[in-house]
């Protein structure tokens, strides 16, 4: 709440030069220029609700008017994406489904796949709003370039590079960046924005846009070069196939492993990234990915998982509370809860590659 607070501060108290240098709060403004304009523009409304929340020095403010414009903007934001899954239910052809899929992702906007030049076009405005994204960037990459930038299967000259597709492709794509980044480019601020200069106050506190180390007292320490490397390799093995054979299905099924990749191996990896995997992996639902062929053993595995849930909230939730009343191991329920997780997600990772790289 306080993060957003004081990025509409940010955005409508400084001009833009300062926008990413201001640091009174904690919670410096650190989402990339698309998502800092989206801020401004909320601004110009909240400043007629309470002028108050746009006080730089009004530190965790938090009057009645601040908390129902927050919680306004975030509802009419989501009646947008309820719109665009309502669009989406009309044109699936597996309505049932459809209706689940939309369900899952109506908290989530990472559904932006369609045609070739506007996937890119789209993409990059992404992550011009958030950085996050650039974990799935390698998919959207190989994919365009091969299967737009080069003559699509069923023609004469399949596989021949197209050079006007290419600059169409790529001016469309560095127009997006050049719009976002430009104004800082000509204020010279292109290298703070990069991490190439950093304020020393800044970075006095780990919590302020950037990311700080740590040591782990029993586990082996693992440097961000060695995690680089490995999410690199296992990414490699996805594109690999999808510059081979570049259809929709394989590009799916690429961007779900990058995402995999990212989140299993990378380097400070924040929890809410797996959404980016599980929102591309609802469109398994009809023609575009693998259909998984489903062993007796897998199902029962997989029913004992999901049914063991149940176990595990109920003992966060009450055993816990009943042995541990004194506060006594406060850590255990998140730490069960977060092993339990990962079992899941590391299985559900090795059962999709499997599928995906057995599919032809």
């Amino acid at each position: 709440f306080e993060v957003h607070r004081n990025w509409l501060a940010i955005t409508h108290s400084l001009p833009v030069s300062e926008w990413y240098y201001e640091s009174r709060s904690e919670w410096t403004l650190d989402y990339p220029p698309f998502f800092a304009w989206f801020e401004w523009f909320l601004s110009q409304f909240a400043s007629l609700w309470d002028k108050n929340m746009l006080n730089l020095d009004n530190l965790n403010y938090a009057s009645d008017e601040t908390i129902y414009f927050q919680r306004t903007t975030v509802i009419i934001s989501e009646l947008v994406l309820l719109y665009a899954l309502k669009k989406f239910l009309s044109l699936s052809e597996n309505k049932n489904v459809a209706w689940i899929l939309a369900a899952s992702i109506f908290l989530n906007p990472g559904l932006l796949m369609g045609k070739d030049l506007l996937c890119g076009i789209m993409f990059a405005v992404l992550l011009n709003f958030k950085h996050i994204f650039l974990y799935l960037a390698p998919a959207y990459f190989v994919y365009l370039l091969r299967h737009y930038c080069f003559k699509e299967p069923g023609s004469r000259e399949f596989g021949k590079f197209s050079r006007s597709r290419f600059i169409i492709l790529g001016v469309s794509v560095l127009s997006i960046f050049l719009l976002s980044f430009g104004p800082f480019l000509y204020m010279g601020q292109l290298g703070q924005r990069l991490g190439l200069e950093l304020n020393d106050i800044t970075t006095s506190s780990v919590t302020r846009g950037l990311v700080g180390d740590v040591n782990f007292a029993v586990l082996p320490q693992i440097p961000a070069k060695s995690t680089f490397i490995i999410t690199m390799i296992f990414q490699m093995a996805s594109l690999t196939k999808l510059w081979r054979y570049p259809n929709f299905k394989n590009f799916i099924g690429s961007v779900i492993l990058c995402g995999y990749s990212s989140f299993l191996f990378g380097w400070h990896v924040h929890e809410k990234a797996i959404l980016l995997i599980m929102i591309p992996f609802g469109k398994s639902e009809s023609r575009t990915t693998p259909k998984p062929v489903t062993s007796k053993f897998a199902y029962l595995l997989e029913n004992v998982y999901v049914t063991g849930f149940v176990i595990l909230q109920f003992f966060t939730g009450v055993v816990h509370q009943i042995a541990f009343g004194d506060g006594k191991y406060q850590f255990l329920p998140l730490l069960a809860t977060s092993v339990y997780c990962a079992i899941g997600i590391v299985y559900s990772w090795i059962r999709f590659t499997v599928i995906y790289f057995l599919e032809g």
